[in-house]
């Protein structure tokens, strides 16, 4: 156990999804509701009662980083502590869980990071703890009931783990004597569900929408979630190889078969939505189950094979490379090699930097230029601007900002549209981070959206610019859903249009999937904001016009002397004309705007060097 909590202190990270939901968290303490956008209700979280769970948590800290990673370790720890104390009966098999939990890099990763996966372990030791009660009557039913409920509340789709277990016990008992015990138990997730449908307009989160209905095809999907086991397999044997001994040994045993069977049904789920791009995120509930049917079987008879195949594991999972207990605070120092050619990451190694406990990136979160984009919209009251991985960046820009998410996470008009299907962003970033092209034209769970022509205009307040009326009348549809007054006649009738697919079934021409490039003229011609469309303007030209841009840019920061963008982007039309005075003035005062941006001081270092 100290081991353990050794290794929870020195991997501790919170993830860059795990901010979407603090910027929800944030809001609603701001007393703007359970919103991302302020002025759109959209449910852009798919753990509710997790983000639920960190509202009142940080309304008493005052603070979001410590906060969540405190929560996240206490529920690690406890997790492993009823594993080892209850679920096993002597302190070898204990022993031997632990090390495998020890040993799982998937399982240490998301034992942090801010999302919802250590409240989902808790939750599903418990459930296996109540599905091995001596006494299964209506009050363990009860119980089940309660707990695949709030796993269910917790994130939908492991349901799906509890789901055989519960079928089975309802059968046990029969339905006349299940059905009050059951409607009990579900009665918080279902009311939940009902409330997301009132106030969203939909029980399901808007990513639901923006990751199943982004047009891909099951080949296509099946085969991004084969290489997400690959990419498991290869970089963090330990855990899916946990988990195969422990499926052989229920089987062999015809012990925990309920588990069991809610392991498969939920790994068959993860092929189903082809994987993800946070390497191991969707094994680690699988792996806990497995650990708990391991914890409980090992003390039985004839266990010797089991634990001779368990060392096995563990040899192969040590060889692998990828130790827990070897990281240290230079972990993911390098950008490279840190996401395969199907996009799979190893999520904490590419953010650790920017949001690792250990290396005290607490007071530096990812101080990249992302970072100092969102600073400079906050700082200036900038009203729009379009944007990609949003969690880091959404949180820094504060609430008045909207932001349009081009993945469609946080954006209902986009998650309805189809998916581009060569995402020249993702192939342009992907090759310039790893040096050489992915093995696909997108991203699985980061699928491009285009954006329609006249959407930017009609958000800053311009509705004559979309190209054709059907785009309009779903624009307009969406915005009714998402801002109408919440039980107006007018706004139920929009969802019941959304609901159908009503305004959006028209929408898979080859013009939808082909890329085009962002908006932002659009956004620069229909904006009244003066120092908001001279920094755009500005910035867009630096580079290839840098005498244009130079009064365009002494403007936006004249009506914000803290635009750090304009400051920026004055430092580099300066040094492309030669002007050494004004490009050390303009790197000094963006290093003076952001002290802990490497990348400042670089720019800077470079600027003074003769």
């Amino acid at each position: 156990m100290v081991a353990f909590a050794w290794v929870l202190l020195r991997t501790a990270w919170l993830s860059d999804d795990a901010f979407i939901s603090f910027r929800v968290v944030e809001n609603a303490i701001s007393g703007h509701g359970l919103r991302w956008n302020i002025v759109e209700r959209v449910q852009v979280f798919t753990h509710p009662l997790w983000m639920l769970l960190h509202i009142p948590l940080r309304a008493v800290s005052g603070e979001i980083y410590f906060t969540s990673l405190a929560l996240c370790a206490g529920l690690s720890l406890s997790v492993v502590g009823l594993l080892a104390w209850r679920v096993c009966t002597a302190a070898w098999a204990g022993a031997a869980v632990l090390l495998l939990a020890i040993g799982s890099s998937a399982f240490v990763d998301y034992s942090t990071s801010g999302l919802e996966n250590p409240l989902t372990h808790l939750l599903l030791v418990l459930f296996f703890l109540a599905s091995i009660r001596s006494k299964q009557d209506s009050r363990t039913l009860l119980l089940q009931a309660v707990l695949a409920g709030l796993l269910t509340w917790n994130r939908l789709d492991t349901s799906l783990l509890a789901f055989p277990v519960l079928v089975a016990s309802i059968r046990r008992l029969g339905p006349r004597a299940s059905w009050r015990p059951v409607l009990a138990g579900l009665s918080p997730a279902l009311a939940w569900f009902l409330f997301a449908t009132v106030y969203y307009g939909h029980p399901f989160p808007n990513t639901a929408f923006a990751k199943l209905g982004a047009g891909t095809g099951a080949g296509e999907l099946s085969g991004l979630a084969f290489h997400y086991a690959a990419a498991s397999l290869r970089d963090d044997p330990l855990t899916l190889l946990t988990v195969a001994v422990a499926l052989i040994l229920a089987a062999a045993r015809r012990r925990h078969l309920g588990i069991a069977s809610g392991i498969v049904l939920y790994l068959l789920y993860v092929v189903r939505i082809g994987g993800d791009f946070m390497g191991g995120r969707f094994f680690t509930a699988p792996f806990v189950l497995a650990l708990a049917i391991l914890g409980a079987e090992l003390v039985r008879p004839a266990a010797r094979r089991t634990v001779v195949a368990l060392g096995i594991v563990v040899g192969i999972g040590i060889s692998a490379g990828s130790v827990p207990l070897l990281s240290g605070p230079d972990y993911g120092k390098s950008a490279g090699g840190l996401i395969d050619r199907y996009g799979v990451a190893d999520e904490r190694a590419y953010y650790f930097r920017k949001s690792g406990l250990w290396n005290r990136a607490a007071t530096n979160l990812a101080h990249d230029d992302k970072w100092f984009e969102a600073t400079t919209a906050r700082e200036c009251g900038f009203p729009l601007l379009i944007a990609g991985a949003i969690g880091f960046y959404g949180y820094t820009a504060g609430p008045a900002l909207h932001i349009v998410d081009y993945n469609a996470l946080a954006d209902p008009v986009l998650a309805r549209l189809p998916a581009v299907e060569n995402d020249l962003l993702y192939l342009d970033w992907y090759s310039r981070l790893e040096g050489e092209p992915p093995a696909t034209e997108r991203r699985i769970g980061h699928f491009l959206r285009n954006i329609p022509p006249g959407y930017t205009a009609y958000l800053l307040g311009d509705p004559t610019r979309f190209e054709t009326d059907e785009m309009r009348r779903h624009v307009e549809t969406v915005s009714l859903a998402s801002r109408g007054p919440v039980f107006d006649g007018d706004r139920l009738a929009a969802v019941w249009r959304l609901a159908t697919g009503e305004t959006s079934k028209t929408f898979s021409g080859p013009g939808f999937r082909r890329f085009r490039p962002m908006p932002v003229n659009e956004i620069i011609e229909t904006s009244t904001d003066a120092v908001y469309t001279a920094t755009l303007q500005g910035c867009g030209i630096s580079g290839s016009d840098p005498d244009g841009a130079m009064p365009l840019l002494r403007s936006a920061i004249a009506g914000c002397p803290n635009n750090g963008l304009a400051w920026k982007c004055l430092g580099d039309a300066s040094e492309h004309l030669g002007r050494t005075d004004q490009t050390l003035e303009a790197r000094r005062r963006v290093v003076a705007l952001a002290p802990g941006a490497d990348w400042a001081r670089a720019d800077l270092e470079n600027a003074e060097t003769p």
